[in-house]
């Protein structure tokens, strides 16, 4: 950052796309508050050279609103989520694959703040684009298929939840294979969906499962 700075100039756009860098390698590690300092910067700069609604500013405008989802300031992480949309649907149209993260990430924080209509109906949305741009049975389609399940579940309709958990669990094994670490939550949401169900006996088989996959991947004391 100090050598762009230095050849650039503090408000460069090459140095926001650094800022941004450093900002998602404290995210990773948890401090946040930190990385929205950073995100921020470089977001005020990238607003200067492009526009404020330019698609340049998007994904940091949501990487912005992922630190504050995940310290649990949804107002925040939905209002930038909003706006994150709207650049994405003006700059590529309604029906575009780039499109169909932004809903995904707004439903999340509607997840969260307990809007489960909202959530479900933008979860359908990210689904259906997903199922367009890549096919019915690819694993994108299954990662959304699992916050969609998760929000029927919510809803008290078990039946529907169970048939889209096992929809996105066929198709997380067909691209993993059955013991990886990606079906893990599935076969956890699926398992809580039988246990709420009373079918004890199906849901204590994905249980046992999930143990075994964790096992085998993070070894038998892991806190997992």
């Amino acid at each position: 950052v100090r050598i762009k700075e230095k050849h650039y100039g503090e408000d460069h756009v090459e140095v926001a796309s650094t800022l941004s860098n450093l900002a998602n390698v404290h995210q990773r590690q948890g401090n946040y508050d930190q990385a929205k300092v950073l995100y921020r910067r470089a977001l005020r700069i990238m607003q200067k050279h492009y526009g404020e609604d330019h698609v340049a500013v998007s994904p940091t405008m949501n990487n912005l609103a992922n630190a504050f989802l995940y310290q649990g300031d949804y107002d925040q992480a939905k209002g930038l989520y909003q706006r994150a949309l709207r650049i994405s649907q003006k700059h590529y149209g309604e029906d575009h694959i780039q499109v169909s993260s932004a809903l995904n990430n707004l439903a999340t924080a509607l997840q969260h703040q307990g809007d489960y209509d909202q959530a479900k109906v933008l979860y359908q949305r990210a689904v259906h684009i997903k199922q367009k741009h890549y096919g019915a049975d690819h694993v994108e389609v299954a990662f959304t298929l699992n916050n969609l399940s998760t929000i029927v579940h919510y809803q008290g309709d078990y039946d529907k939840a169970k048939v889209l958990y096992q929809r996105a669990l066929r198709i997380m094994q067909k691209h993993y294979s059955e013991d990886h670490v990606q079906v893990l939550s599935i076969l956890n949401n699926l398992a809580t969906l039988l246990q709420h169900q009373e079918e004890y006996d199906q849901a204590k088989v994905l249980y046992q499962r999930a143990v075994h996959i964790k096992q085998k991947h993070y070894g038998a004391d892991h806190v997992e």
